[in-house]
């Protein structure tokens, strides 16, 4: 279980976002191959497509491109400051995942370096 400074606990969201009532600092994604905690500090801008399956945030060093069904609830919860975690959601094969009800689905990310000039990078 993972828990708040004061000892309370995160509660899991079935889409695989963590949410919780204080504000974060990081907002961290998580795949099987890679973890990166972001300030949201750095956090320049974010953008739902009117589909609700791509979710773009512009951090001062990085990139992350969200995809995925039903976005608002995520795009929500960070535009709030309350989102600590994002993975992927359960899935049957890489890239199509197990659709459940209307609860938000995050099928991939993609996370790019900007570099100082504002270029994208690896």
């Amino acid at each position: 279980m993972i828990e708040t400074h004061d000892g309370t606990p995160l509660r899991p969201r079935p889409n695989g976002v963590e949410r919780t009532d204080i504000q974060g600092l990081f907002l961290r994604f998580e795949s099987k191959r890679e973890r990166i905690a972001l300030p949201y500090a750095l956090l320049l801008k974010l953008e739902l497509s009117l589909d609700q399956r791509t979710l773009e945030l512009a951090f001062a060093t990085h990139t992350v491109t969200v995809g995925g069904w039903d976005l608002n609830e995520i795009y929500e919860m960070i535009a709030d400051g309350h989102a600590r975690c994002i993975r992927l959601s359960d899935q049957e094969s890489p890239g199509i995942p197990v659709r459940r009800d209307d609860r938000a689905i995050v099928g991939e990310f993609r996370i790019t370096r900007v570099d100082p000039d504002g270029r994208k990078g690896r």
